[in-house]
């Protein structure tokens, strides 16, 4: 992939991210329109800005977009307690 491409195409989930948001927020676009635009349902779309929103108040948001995820099942926590 070449630089236009990267910007031309919705190929990484990141980029895929920032536009949505940034067509939602600065271009005022309607949630609706941007969802269908970046194949989002409605309600995922609206889970995703509200994550983003809830990112802002930490003072990290440029960190939501290059952030690290981890793929699998998170660890079971050891404990000695049996399980009922």
């Amino acid at each position: 992939m070449d630089a236009f491409q990267y910007f031309t195409e919705h190929g990484s989930s990141s980029k895929k991210k920032y536009d949505s948001l940034r067509d939602f927020y600065s271009q005022g676009h309607k949630a609706a329109d941007v969802a269908e635009k970046y194949g989002y349902t409605l309600s995922a779309f609206y889970s995703l800005a509200k994550e983003f929103r809830n990112h802002l108040k930490t003072g990290e948001g440029d960190n939501f977009f290059f952030r690290k995820t981890t793929k699998g099942r998170k660890p079971m926590q050891k404990t000695n307690e049996l399980n009922d």
